[in-house]
């Protein structure tokens, strides 16, 4: 029987790619037909509590050639990266360069300084042909994006949350392909399972009574009506599910003409459930669930509205900070890894 991540892509338009993998997580990965790989700054400190030898090996290796933190950390994330994309290459290469892609995401303390992002992605492309670079969802990222879709860049802009940020990135997208006359790949997520994750603690920390029907719902109906907008609008670019973090978060994006990323366990996961497809992203939103959360979460309606930020607001947003924190504290535990390995 064909599994089921592999039935979904044969099926459906929706695609899916492996997040943050293990080295021997890849080829099972291309087993099911995955289109790519992501990662994120949380890949590092992956591979550190697995005990990956590769990366311990580079590690020690770089600390005794490289005096600053911050460098070592990109030369070791580009490592690991260019050892993915090597698995990745095959796929890419025999796609023309339409599939096989790797992302890789930078330090996440330099996430406001716009010509750092747009300097760190171009050494990143260095790293291998089939590299994606992901820019963060900030005002900096922004711009940075715009300056790279000019250069023809293949990118995916990470961290959304919001209408109005995915419209933000749709604008920039045809600007800077108009001006140039490219139309690199580019991706926009909306983290699904991220969004469902704030606001489940983000009710019970203010007591909040919100209906279990509507707090399972939340992250999924945002991407919904991102994903409806963009086809509305004939956007550019595809549309990517991120921040896994329970089935619905797979299954309801199945049918969209978008891509879904998840980690390798999820994938073994959903096969073994092996589910029957269903087209659930043409369904129609729950408006009663919509109204709930419009009325008792303010960062719902933040989320909902294309016109309720601003792009300077994006990185005060607060599922944003959350998903971000999380960035920096992985990215900090493996600097600290580093400064024990410079102690005599």
């Amino acid at each position: 029987m064909t599994a089921y991540v592999k039935r979904v892509q044969e099926e459906t338009p929706t695609k899916l790619w492996v997040n943050n993998p293990l080295p021997e997580e890849v080829e099972e990965a291309l087993a099911f037909d995955v289109f790519g790989a992501t990662t994120n700054p949380t890949y590092l400190s992956k591979l550190l509590k697995a005990g990956d030898p590769g990366l311990k090996k580079c590690m020690e290796e770089l600390v005794k050639q490289e005096p600053e933190d911050d460098r070592v950390m990109e030369d070791l994330q580009k490592a690991m990266i260019k050892r993915l994309a090597e698995g990745m290459l095959p796929l890419f290469r025999a796609s023309n360069g339409q599939k096989g892609f790797v992302a890789v995401q930078g330090n996440p303390h330099y996430d406001r300084d716009s010509d750092y992002i747009y300097k760190e992605a171009l050494r990143y492309f260095e790293t291998a042909p089939n590299v994606i670079v992901k820019m963060p969802g900030t005002q900096a990222g922004h711009e940075a994006f715009e300056r790279l879709v000019a250069e023809n860049k293949p990118l995916i802009v990470t961290q959304g949350f919001t209408m109005a940020q995915s419209d933000s990135i749709f604008q920039a997208y045809r600007r800077a392909s108009l001006s140039s006359g490219y139309q690199p790949p580019m991706f926009m997520t909306t983290l699904t399972g991220i969004f469902d994750q704030f606001t489940a603690e983000y009710v019970k920390e203010h007591h909040i009574c919100v209906s279990p029907e509507a707090l399972s719902q939340a992250g999924c109906l945002i991407s919904h009506r991102v994903y409806q907008y963009w086809k509305e609008k004939h956007a550019d670019g595809v549309l990517m599910g991120g921040g896994a973090r329970g089935i619905r978060h797979f299954t309801e994006m199945v049918g969209g003409a978008m891509h879904v990323t998840v980690n390798y366990s999820f994938i073994e996961e959903l096969n073994a459930l092996n589910l029957d497809i269903a087209n659930k992203m043409d369904e129609e939103s729950g408006k009663e669930a919509v109204q709930e959360l419009l009325e008792k979460l303010p960062y719902f309606r933040q989320a909902w509205e294309v016109d309720a930020q601003r792009r300077e607001d994006f990185e005060a947003y607060e599922p944003f900070l959350y998903f971000e924190n999380s960035f920096l504290k992985a990215w900090d535990l493996v600097k600290e890894e580093i400064r024990a390995l410079r102690k005599p």
